[in-house]
C-alpha cells in the first residue's frame, strides 16, 4: 500500500460560495431598525420591572409595619387599670383581627388534610 498520507497537508478548500443572509442594504437597515426597537422595548421592560419592584417593596413594608403595630396594640389591655365595657369589646374584636383569626379554619384543615 503506497498511500501518501501526510498529516501536514491542508484539506481541499471549499470552492462553492455560500449564500449570504443579507444581500440587500435595505435589509440591513431594516434589521438595524428592528434591533433598535427590541432594545427600546427591553429598556422599557427593565424600567417597569424596577418601578414595580420598588413600589411593591414599599407597599409590603407599610403592610408589615401595620401588622406589627396591630400586634403591639393587643398588649394595651395589660396596662394597669380596668378597661370600660366598650374598650373590652373593642379589644376582643381587635385581637381576632391582630391574630388573623377572621375566618374559622379548623374545619378547612380537616377537610383538606384528610385524604
Amino acid at each position: 500500500m503506497d498511500r501518501n498520507l501526510n498529516i501536514l497537508e491542508t484539506p481541499p478548500a471549499i470552492v462553492k460560495d455560500l449564500p449570504r443572509q443579507i444581500v440587500i442594504i435595505e435589509d440591513e437597515v431594516s434589521l438595524a431598525w428592528v434591533g433598535e426597537k427590541i432594545s427600546d422595548f427591553v429598556d422599557k421592560v427593565l424600567v417597569n420591572n424596577f418601578t414595580m419592584s420598588v413600589t411593591v417593596s414599599a407597599l409590603l413594608s407599610i403592610l408589615w409595619n401595620m401588622s406589627s403595630s396591630l400586634q403591639t396594640m393587643v398588649y394595651l389591655p395589660l396596662m394597669s387599670g380596668r378597661p370600660s365595657a366598650t374598650e373590652s369589646i373593642f379589644f376582643e374584636n381587635y385581637m381576632k383581627i391582630a391574630a388573623f383569626e377572621l375566618t374559622p379554619t379548623d374545619g378547612l384543615f380537616e377537610y383538606f388534610l384528610l385524604y
